[in-house]
């Protein structure tokens, strides 16, 4: 781990590579009072993972998890059902951050993962081909190297590993879900977020499960950002056209041939003029006349 002072914002995404610098020292973090090797830093993962057999040898119990009403995908083939979830400590170099990390069972050569909400809230700059993490400490910047040896011998494991795995497919039913309320179709319960005191009934729809500073910063981002969602067809004035357009193929040259009329029960003819005029309003649709 070697620290230096920042002179100019782009230090800190500066790598200098030298194969023989990294292989004294495994990548390491301290979670409580534990010195914890062999741990992966994966740009990729949305959530951090802590092995069952990491969690024993913390001195862990069933009593410290919080349950996760949600499973992960992207791990194998079909989706892991965590154990539950646990917040601790984890050090890295001279910053130590709260971590909540989600615990599964399952056959690993690493002890944990770190993902993008670790790497987001300590500011880190990840480089695979360098072993390399670096993040900004007050003036300093700290770096730390990652064994390279350690990751070839973890990565020849994983793939001798994979090649033992039984692929199995899991059939989902999809279309049962389908027209259903989002909240019936979560895994998780939901809390419903106001945009607005006068909103109107919109609001949003968040995970119950979600971290408290990660559900502050979704809502803030949310209530930020309320003027891109459109709420009904009819907030959505036009398309422009560079997107999408729509075009009757008609042949130039050709007479038109007027529709015969339809009729239609009350209901259903009231249904249709109420819908066009809404378009009409909104701008969706203009009225055009053709010439007999």
């Amino acid at each position: 781990m070697e620290y230096r002072k920042v002179r100019h914002q782009q230090d800190v995404m500066q790598m200098d590579f030298n194969p023989h610098l990294g292989t004294k020292r495994p990548r390491e973090t301290k979670g409580g009072n534990s010195t914890v090797k062999r741990m992966m830093v994966d740009q990729g993962s949305s959530a951090e993972i802590m092995y069952y057999s990491l969690f024993q040898k913390l001195g862990k119990t069933y009593a410290d998890l919080i349950p996760v009403p949600t499973h992960l995908v992207g791990l194998n083939v079909t989706p892991i059902w965590p154990l539950g979830r646990i917040r601790m400590p984890v050090t890295a170099g001279p910053r130590t951050v709260e971590v909540d990390f989600v615990v599964i069972d399952l056959p690993s050569t690493y002890n944990a993962i770190m993902g993008r909400t670790w790497l987001h809230v300590m500011k880190v700059v990840p480089s695979s081909y360098h072993q390399m993490l670096k993040f900004p400490f007050g003036e300093k910047v700290v770096e730390i190297r990652g064994d390279q040896a350690a990751s070839k011998e973890c990565f020849m494991a994983k793939a001798k590993q994979a090649g033992r795995i039984i692929m199995m497919e899991e059939e989902a039913p999809v279309l049962e879900e389908v027209g259903k309320e989002s909240a019936t179709k979560s895994m998780e319960e939901l809390e419903k977020v106001q945009v607005t005191p006068e909103s109107n009934g919109r609001y949003f729809l968040v995970g119950t499960s979600l971290p408290i500073l990660e559900k502050e910063s979704l809502i803030g981002m949310l209530k930020r950002n309320v003027s891109v969602f459109a709420w009904t067809p009819y907030e959505m004035p036009r398309v422009d056209p560079e997107l999408t357009i729509h075009r009757l193929n008609v042949k130039p040259g050709f007479k038109l041939v007027i529709q015969k009329g339809r009729r239609s029960v009350v209901q259903h003819t009231e249904a249709v003029v109420k819908e066009v005029e809404n378009l009409l309003e909104a701008k969706a649709i203009r009225e055009v006349q053709y010439p007999e």
